[in-house]
């Protein structure tokens, strides 16, 4: 078992203006983080990523935050559960898209994922195995990508900002 390892310390960028959905920069803004793949890694992803549409003034929308917090926080905790990878890391990237935040976390494996269906989904009383449909449930859309050299896979998800 490994020991606790130390929080690392997080470095938050400066915030940028607020502005509204109709005005948001093109093509993008992008925020990168590099997590220890742990469950307290997978928290700290979820709450990075409603910090991070506070810094870039995206308006607190009921709904929008929860929603991206969902999506980040699943993403990560299937690279922490899925990808296998003790002692290693797991990116959380963001992308502001014009009117849509991208969400994708890359883990060091190349095994594509499996998300459940209706027919295929977990007993009621199961504490996981729902991660994937809740994303689909949650994104406009979503996918994964898979590279070779080196082996690694992103799972990605877009949720729209404004009506």
């Amino acid at each position: 078992m490994r020991s606790p390892a130390a929080r690392p310390e997080i470095a938050v960028p400066e915030p940028i203006p607020a502005f509204t959905v109709s005005e948001l920069p093109t093509p993008h803004i992008e925020f990168a983080i590099r997590l220890e793949s742990t469950p307290y890694g997978a928290r700290v992803a979820r709450q990075l990523a409603v910090a991070q549409l506070a810094l870039w003034g995206v308006p607190h929308a009921p709904g929008l935050s929860g929603t991206v917090a969902i999506v980040a926080a699943e993403l990560a905790a299937n690279a922490v559960l899925h990808a296998h990878t003790p002692d290693e890391t797991f990116e959380l990237r963001m992308s502001l898209l014009g009117d849509r935040v991208s969400i994708q976390v890359t883990d060091p494996s190349p095994d594509r994922p499996l998300p459940a269906t209706p027919a295929t989904a977990p007993d009621a009383d199961a504490i996981s195995g729902r991660g994937l449909l809740l994303v689909s449930t949650c994104a406009d859309r979503w996918g994964w990508t898979t590279t070779e050299t080196p082996p690694t896979k992103s799972v990605w998800a877009e949720v729209t900002l404004g009506p």
